[in-house]
Formats: structure tokens, C-alpha cells, sequence
């Protein structure tokens, strides 16, 4: 009788562990799991697409994660510039005071678009280094043009998000002054006023790299895929305003 009640003890412990284990599980345990579950899934995914047999879809899945990337490494390097300037600056400071610096940093990273976008182009090469990879890029060497495509896209990306973020926040604090704050309808009106500000800004960069390129009274192919990236940058800053 001994050995039969024990056999039944042992037999119902995994029941009641079982037992004691549900009742114990949260609503958060389950979401944790559900979100693990799909991240696995979501990069198992990845690797099928990745590795599809047609190229474009290849193209397009590249194209996708690497937009994806960017778009967090750009909210990562915004949110630290920010942090440090709200240190910098008093926190005292009324929402019109605080519009100048916001306003200053986007008008330096539109700048920092064109320097960094101009260094990938070659354009603060010697002339002849710089004649010499136009040349290579005329003459269709898909290495050389390959590599400043990739150069350009990726900074002209990563760029115009930051941009585009200290824009937003610029505008965001603009917002935030006494008359735009009154009701929702003064708050829109800084929208048309963040697209004027943004066609102003394309028209000065584009007639600067204009002087700029048209400097030896003629635009190369380098100075041609520079503009182009700047302009599809400036676009989408435009578009995230």
C-alpha cells in the first residue's frame, strides 16, 4: 500500500507543476513570446527573400532592409544630437527662443547634405583625380560607377533623414509658439510654411552646386549623379516634413 501511494504521489507531481506553472503565466509572458516567435519568423523570412531566384525581388528585399537600417541609425544619431543640445542650452528658455537653435541645426544639416554628398562624388578631389574617375565612369567601368552610386545612395539617405528629423522638430517647436497653439487650425498653417521652406532651401542649394559645377563651364558625369542624389535627398526631406 506503501509503494502504491507513492507511485500515485509521483504521478500526480507533474500535474500539479503543470498546474502551478499555468496559473503563473502573465499576459505579458504570453506577449513576450508572441513577439519572439514573430521576430524569429520575421528573420527567417528574410533569409528566404534574400535568397530568392529573381533578382528583383532580391533587389527590392536589399533595398527595403537597407532603407529600414537607415531610418534607425538616423533616429539614433538625431536623438543624440538632440540630447546634447538640450544640454547645451538652458532649459529655462521660452519655445521662441528655443526655434533658433533648432532652426540653425536644420539649416547646418541641409548643408551637411551637400558637403557629404560632394565628398562621395569627388567633388573636393584634385582636378585630376577627379577628371580621372569621371573618365572611368564615361567609359562605363561599372566598378567605378558602382561605387560612387553606393556611396551617394547611402550617405544621401542617411543624410536626408536626419535632415528631415531636425526639421520636424524645428517645425514641431514653431508649433509650439503662442499663436500657432491657439487652436488646430493656426497649428496647420505651419505646414505650408515648412513647404515653402523647404522648395527655398532646394532652389539655393541647387543654384549653389549649379555655380559650383558649372565652375570649368561644364557639368561631368560625377557633378551630374551629385546633383541628382541631392535633389532625390532634398525630396524626401520634403516628403518627411
Amino acid at each position: 500500500s506503501s509503494s502504491s501511494s507513492s507511485q500515485q504521489e509521483r504521478m500526480s507531481l507533474p500535474a500539479v507543476s503543470w498546474a502551478e506553472e499555468t496559473a503563473a503565466v502573465r499576459p505579458m509572458d504570453i506577449g513576450v513570446a508572441a513577439a519572439l516567435l514573430a521576430s524569429t519568423c520575421m528573420m527567417m523570412s528574410l533569409y528566404y527573400i534574400t535568397n530568392w531566384p529573381d533578382p528583383d525581388i532580391r533587389r527590392y528585399a536589399y533595398q527595403i532592409i537597407n532603407s529600414t537600417l537607415s531610418i534607425f541609425c538616423a533616429v539614433l544619431l538625431f536623438s543624440a544630437i538632440q540630447d546634447v543640445m538640450d544640454m547645451a542650452l538652458d532649459q529655462s528658455l521660452g519655445p521662441a527662443t528655443e526655434l533658433v537653435p533648432r532652426i540653425t541645426l536644420t539649416l547646418s544639416w541641409y548643408a551637411t547634405v551637400q558637403v557629404v554628398l560632394a565628398w562621395c562624388s569627388y567633388q573636393f578631389a584634385s582636378p585630376e583625380d577627379k577628371a580621372a574617375e569621371a573618365k572611368k565612369v564615361e567609359e562605363g567601368n561599372l566598378e567605378t560607377r558602382d561605387k560612387v552610386r553606393v556611396n551617394l545612395r547611402t550617405g544621401g539617405v542617411l543624410m536626408a533623414e536626419i535632415t528631415g528629423f531636425t526639421a520636424i522638430n524645428a517645425f514641431g517647436g514653431l508649433q509650439q509658439l503662442e499663436w500657432f497653439a491657439q487652436s488646430p487650425m493656426h497649428a496647420a498653417t505651419v505646414v505650408p510654411i515648412a513647404g515653402v521652406f523647404c522648395g527655398v532651401m532646394s532652389l539655393v542649394t541647387e543654384g549653389l552646386r549649379d555655380n559650383l559645377a558649372m565652375g570649368d563651364g561644364q557639368m561631368d558625369t560625377l557633378e551630374e549623379m551629385w546633383d541628382e542624389q541631392v535633389v532625390e535627398a532634398e525630396d524626401e526631406v520634403f516628403g518627411l516634413v
